[in-house]
């Protein structure tokens, strides 16, 4: 989208240019219309392309698709555009415009048409990274080739557009690029570039060479290969298979790569094999194609290409013994043929990474040195240095040998290999904390492997998006990609890819508030990694852990939690987060230490060692960002109640009631205004029954001091103790003394609104009566529950309002009982007055 908006469109599926933009209205209602399977699909073509001329000039739909027609000519029609950025994201647009047309865009059925949707529709849902419409429109006539055929001429017509502008005339066509540059150099108005487009001769525009994958569908191999490499050659027909099966791997084309092979029964071929099936997540024939390779007397290369195949393949399903075996077998090739040497050293360095072994991987990575200058495999080694910096937990480390690979082997690199490259940076720059350049590199990562087949840009390259945008405090289309992700990997049989699965799924529990949530996550994958015998991520799954049970108060779990962490691992948390883990896990002092010199030493000296601090000294804990300040606010909040101002507390709150955590903006809101409104609530009750425990638990909870202790201890040692509020506690005590025993405060930190509490709560709480009588205090009243009730109701008076008690018959044992009542109440006063209710 420009800056300044275009002025004008002048596109038929606005309608008539004479009328403006505001679209034509002839024609049937999308749901009405009576169009084929494929008919359908060029609608969604014109759509995409309607989208990009919007977005070129800075215009959005009018209402979506909402009102959209299928004009006499068969052409889409819109009730409209207007200057303005779209809100939707092109892809969900897309998505909505599928579901005009087939009534969801949940796709069932068979066809050609059908199925090249289906598949387009799956790619688009996601809500994460916008897919370019031009983008979009490659891909639709990449799965939809009958798109081409004369019949659709007029959808094709729709990627040309003239544009307005304020100073300027200009002719646009939606697509790539070169695509782009090949029709402006021949069409000279839009009714030129119209013809173009909607001709016999559209495809050779579009790609001047002839489809490799068509030519072998009609078993022309040699052509095919021509149009790949440049020369046919005078091959046999599984060397061209083969030849073309490896061009098509080397663009990411895996499913075709597979194609392409065919039942070829080469070596070579079945190496490639076993690379296609990895990246498109088919675990039950991969396993077959390595058995295969197992099982071959393999010359030395060979032998080396399997072993490299089959250590990823097992380090992705957690078989630790299948890559020593894999690893064993690199080692043989080597000592048959000296000259594989470094390239097996370098596979023994990656395997070490992937065995939780990064003190083993210096050693073979400086023995296999010479690779880096190799300008095929040079790039895996800079990637492998880059690993091993990563298992360091030095961020700054990993991102130079990346920046290496990526600029120094630019042009060697195939498209997945390069993603591979950018999406290990990304990780590198959020280890130094640049949340921002990291999602950069993992939306960049995502370009790159959305033209690539398989699930790789989804489990990959959206999965760390959706990371960062967590740690940013942002959920829009995360749960959408933890969900997608999770069942490939599953599907896969990926577990290093499902442990990932599972801290994504505690990150964004915790964010929204449900920290038993997320441990449950992190408990199950731990006990998992115990039955397959796999340390993959321990460390970090444990890290997780630690912040989860810390933020739920479970200070003695959480302390044996970050007992097995590993300060490798740390920088997989902000650095705010770093010294509440410590915190909430015990290690106050630590907390402190950890602190001093950072921006927030202060804040947390005030809630940790109770140091009185400025309003202007808390101006650091804003400067984070909306969600980083909420999420320490938080901190600060649950290792000292009160500690921080109420602007802050208050707008912390907001950011957790957007972001749906309602549980942790109440427990904010609460520590504010919210006391006043309990108290208030708990006195109108008061004033017509007592207070029992579980009033006493609420007031509590309510008030934000849910995670207090508060027992109430009878003076009677035979009478057992009673809890009133069964918070996690803190370690500081508070007494008071309350009718008949007192009560015990533990909490984590005492602020002056929790000692008011205490003090309300011992004036007004009566335990049971139960308990008084043990204690000998209404020893004569006996069983009476209707006794018992008027003397709690009488015990609410102030002192000195009863000098009168009525009773029943004069000289009974209930003036006796009365009697008694007004001599042991505290709330008595005068003479006693005996009156006769019947008198």
């Amino acid at each position: 989208m420009t800056s300044t908006p275009a002025q004008r469109i002048l596109h038929p599926a606005l309608g008539d240019p004479a009328d403006g933009p505001s679209g034509g209205r002839e024609g049937t209602p999308l749901a009405e219309a009576r169009l084929s399977d494929q008919q359908k699909a060029a609608v969604v073509l014109e759509g995409a392309a309607l989208l990009a001329h919007l977005e070129r000039a800075g215009w959005a739909l009018d209402g979506g698709w909402q009102g959209a027609r299928i004009g006499d000519d068969g052409g889409l029609r819109v009730i409209g555009a207007r200057p303005g950025r779209p809100e939707p994201l092109p892809q969900e647009s897309l998505r909505s415009l599928v579901g005009e047309l087939f009534g969801s865009d949940r796709i069932a059925g068979r066809g050609q048409a059908r199925r090249a949707l289906r598949g387009l529709v799956e790619g688009w849902r996601q809500s994460l990274a916008p897919v370019a419409p031009s983008r979009a429109i490659e891909s639709i006539l990449e799965a939809a080739p009958f798109l081409w055929e004369d019949g659709f001429g007029g959808a094709r017509a729709a990627l040309a557009v003239e544009i307005r502008w304020r100073d300027r005339g200009e002719l646009w066509v939606a697509g790539p690029g070169a695509f782009r540059r090949r029709l402006l150099a021949r069409g000279r108005d839009r009714d030129s570039l119209a013809g173009l487009l909607s001709g016999p001769g559209a495809r050779r525009l579009w790609s001047p060479r002839q489809d490799p994958l068509e030519l072998a569908a009609a078993g022309r191999w040699r052509e095919a290969l021509e149009q790949c490499t440049g020369s046919g050659g005078d091959a046999t027909g599984a060397d061209e298979r083969f030849a073309l099966a490896r061009w098509l791997y080397v663009r990411g084309r895996f499913e075709d790569a597979l194609e392409a092979l065919g039942r070829t029964r080469s070596t070579e071929a079945l190496v490639l094999r076993g690379w296609c099936q990895l990246y498109l997540g088919r675990p039950p024939a991969l396993a077959k194609t390595l058995a295969r390779l197992a099982a071959a007397k393999l010359p030395a290369a060979q032998t080396l290409a399997a072993a490299e195949l089959g250590e990823r393949a097992a380090a992705n399903t957690g078989d630790r013994e299948a890559v020593e075996r894999w690893l064993a077998a690199a080692r043989r090739s080597a000592t048959k043929d000296p000259g594989l040497e470094a390239r097996a050293r370098l596979l023994e360095a990656l395997a070490a990474w992937d065995l939780e072994r990064p003190e083993a991987m210096a050693e073979p990575l400086a023995a296999s040195r010479e690779i880096a200058s190799d300008p095929e495999r040079g790039w895996r080694w800079h990637q492998a240095q880059a690993l091993l910096a990563e298992a360091q937990g030095d961020g700054q480390a990993m991102a130079e040998p990346l920046r290496r690979a990526l600029g120094g082997f630019r042009r060697r690199l195939t498209r997945f290999e390069a993603g591979g490259l950018w999406n290990d940076l990304g990780v590198a720059r959020a280890r130094c904390g640049d949340l921002a350049g990291a999602e950069h590199a993992f939306l960049h990562t995502h370009r790159l492997l959305d033209r690539c087949q398989g699930p790789r840009r989804t489990t990959l390259a959206l999965y760390n998006v959706a990371e960062i945008r967590l740690r940013r405090g942002r959920l829009h289309g995360v749960l959408d990609i933890l969900e997608r992700t999770t069942e490939e990997n599953r599907l896969a049989g990926n577990l290093r890819g499902r442990v990932q699965d599972v801290e994504l799924w505690a990150r964004f529990e915790m964010v929204q508030g449900r920290f038993a949530a997320a441990d449950s996550h992190l408990r199950r994958m731990l006990a998992e990694l115990d039955r397959v015998g796999s340390d993959w991520r321990r460390a970090e799954l444990e890290l997780l852990r630690c912040r989860a049970l810390g933020l739920d108060g479970r200070v003695d779990e959480a302390a044996a939690a970050y007992e097995r962490t590993d300060p490798s691992t740390w920088a997989e948390l902000e650095p705010e987060e770093r010294v509440a883990l410590l915190a909430h896990s015990g290690q106050r002092e630590e907390a402190l230490a950890a602190a001093r010199g950072s921006s927030w030493d202060l804040p947390w000296q005030a809630a940790l060692a109770a140091r009185t601090v400025g309003l202007g000294e808390w101006r650091t804990v804003e400067e984070l960002g909306p969600f980083r300040a909420a999420r320490l606010v938080l901190d600060l909040e649950l290792a000292a109640p009160a500690t921080v101002p109420r602007r802050l507390r208050r707008q912390a709150a907001g950011v957790y009631r957007e972001l749906g955590a309602a549980d942790l903006a109440g427990l904010l809101e609460g520590r504010d205004s919210g006391p006043w409104q309990v108290l208030r609530e708990f006195f109108d009750r008061s004033q017509s029954e007592p207070a029992t425990d579980q009033d006493l638990g609420e007031l509590l909870a309510a008030a934000g001091y849910g995670d207090v202790l508060l027992r109430y201890v009878p003076e009677d040692p035979s009478a057992s103790e009673r809890v009133l509020s069964a918070g996690v506690g803190g370690g500081v005590e508070v007494w008071r003394r309350a009718r008949g025993g007192e009560l015990v405060l533990d909490a984590r930190a005492v602020d002056p609104v929790l000692e008011a509490l205490l003090s309300l709560a011992a004036r007004e709480y009566r335990p049971p009566r139960r308990d008084l009588r043990r204690s000998g205090r209404g020893g004569i009243l006996g069983e009476s529950p209707e006794l018992l009730a008027a003397l709690d109701r009488l015990e609410r008076l102030a002192t000195g309002d009863m000098p009168v008690l009525i009773h029943g018959d004069s000289g009974t044992g209930k003036e006796l009982a009365a009697r008694r009542v007004h001599q042991v109440s505290p709330r008595s006063g005068g003479a006693f007055v005996a009156l006769n209710c019947a008198a």
